[in-house]
């Protein structure tokens, strides 16, 4: 063997040993990202959400007896109540703070674009008929003063 053949080997060697060792790596990082009382109370909802879930399906398909499903189900309830409180005590914004935000994100978009009078098709700067309807643009006094 050449010492040519050695150092491509050996450059492979390292690329796939980066390639391998990369996703280990990653986990760290990801694992010491800080996390919020909020998405661990987030989190620790799902998973009471999704072993109710299964606890319900176990018991439909007759793996668990009513002697054990029943108690089972209060204590998961009791802890889904407790961190619920907890999430509301902390105010953590649900999804539909989200809902409005991008509601008022879309009504002022609306206003900032005039719009036709007669088919409320959004229209373009210098626009001086309306693209879908035809119908003649009246000019504000916002239109004329740029002019």
């Amino acid at each position: 063997m050449d010492i040519g053949s050695l150092l491509i080997g050996l450059a492979l060697l390292i690329g796939v040993a980066f390639f391998v060792i990369q996703p280990f790596l990653e986990r760290r990082a990801l694992r010491e990202k800080p996390v919020t009382e909020a998405e661990a109370l987030t989190a620790e909802r799902e998973s009471l959400l999704i072993a109710l879930r299964d606890l319900d399906f176990d018991y439909a398909t007759g793996k668990i007896t009513t002697e054990d499903y029943a108690p089972q189900r209060a204590v998961l309830l009791a802890r889904g109540v407790a961190v619920l409180k907890q999430l509301d005590a902390l105010g953590a914004a649900t999804d539909d703070s989200a809902d409005d935000e991008i509601e008022r994100a879309i009504a002022q978009r609306r206003r900032a674009r005039p719009t036709c009078t007669e088919c409320g098709v959004a229209l373009e700067a210098g626009d001086r008929f309306c693209r879908s309807c035809g119908a003649k643009v009246a000019r504000t006094a916002e239109a004329t003063a740029a002019r």
